[in-house]
């Protein structure tokens, strides 16, 4: 995930951010169909992975699409994750680990 969010995720607001849709659209069967290879042969064990293998190659053409417009998909570290809570009406701030690719922040107001 560091990865990602060091280099590839600059990357992909570098190239997407001003780039016409339809050729982001045509752009992501690329990364799709590498994805799609990679996640059939079972390689990772993550459990995202283990989800997007239960999808259609359209609906992880349409995920990946989505993430690579950089307007959409936002990427945030733990602790800018946390920082998204900082306000004074909230309080008893929750962080969660989910499937192994993201986090969900919960919190009470």
């Amino acid at each position: 995930m560091a990865i990602y969010l060091h280099v590839l995720n600059p990357v992909r607001k570098v190239l997407f951010s001003n780039a016409p849709l339809p050729i982001v659209k045509f752009m992501s069967y690329i990364p799709t169909f590498l994805l799609y290879i990679y996640i059939h042969l079972s390689i990772s064990k993550l459990e995202y992975f283990k989800l997007l293998k239960k999808l259609t190659f359209t609906q992880i053409q349409q995920i990946v699409y989505d993430q690579m417009l950089p307007k959409t998909a936002k990427y945030y570290k733990k602790n800018e994750a946390l920082k998204l809570l900082n306000h004074k009406d909230l309080f008893d701030h929750k962080i969660e680990w989910v499937n192994q690719c993201s986090w969900s922040v919960m919190t009470k107001k």
